[in-house]
């Protein structure tokens, strides 16, 4: 596999890693914490999709996740930006009890289309706080970067929840589409992502579909049978 596509997959899995538990929303909602009800957090990688139970087409990756989760870490430490409507940014989106070892990751590209990036967690966090991230205020969100690099960048990100797959997880789960517009030194692109999370069994699973290529639409079949997969996984090995 060529350097540029491993550091894409690595970047992806970085990011599912950071997202794994949540984001800020408008009604308050604080960090997540991690799950006392007896989930076993060294069992999260054992729960995740493993090679040949990807969909068709999308070939498993390897990579090292204590890297991806330090690395993950750091970006939540030093990301700043002004966020609007400010209630929706994130905050503490990684509990400080959280260790790599207690986080399932597991990655899969198809090509240059695009990857899906699964994540399991034991954490204490209902699915509507997640819910709340991409809906009524926040569905719509804009962050400019006033500092750093990257000065000067507008993102703005559209929320839509979208009908969930079946699976064992209920009504415990949320999916839904982000169209991401980005405003860079006199350059816009366009990216569209989807986004599944269910609680299963005191274990919040999340998987993530993204395209490789600008302005590509989202895989959701692809997706839909992944995430549908991984639910039922956890709800069965757990």
């Amino acid at each position: 596999m060529k350097r540029s596509t491993m550091g894409t997959g690595i970047a992806g899995i970085a990011a599912a890693t950071l997202l794994v538990a949540g984001c800020g929303s408008d009604d308050g909602a604080g960090a997540a914490s991690s799950s006392e009800a007896g989930a076993d957090g060294s069992k999260a990688q054992s729960l995740v999709l493993a090679k040949g139970e990807f969909p068709a087409g999308y070939e498993s990756l390897d990579f090292d996740k204590d890297a991806a989760f330090e690395l993950a870490k750091t970006a939540d430490s030093v990301s700043t930006g002004k966020v609007t409507p400010a209630s929706c940014a994130k905050g503490g989106v990684l509990p400080d009890d959280v260790k790599a070892d207690q986080v399932g990751v597991a990655a899969a590209m198809k090509g240059t289309e695009g990857t899906l990036v699964e994540s399991v967690t034991a954490l204490d966090r209902p699915i509507k706080d997640y819910r709340a991230a991409v809906t009524g205020k926040c569905a719509k969100v804009t962050t400019t970067l006033a500092s750093g690099p990257m000065a000067g960048l507008k993102a703005t990100v559209k929320s839509t929840v979208l009908d969930p797959p079946d699976t064992a997880a209920g009504d415990q789960i949320l999916v839904y589409r982000q169209d991401s517009t980005t405003k860079a030194s006199g350059q816009t692109s366009r990216t569209q992502s989807l986004t599944g999370i269910a609680s299963v069994d005191g274990y919040v699973v999340r998987m993530q579909f993204s395209p490789l290529t600008p302005g590509a639409k989202a895989d959701r079949a692809a997706f839909d049978k992944a995430f549908a997969a991984a639910v039922d996984k956890i709800a069965e090995k757990a």
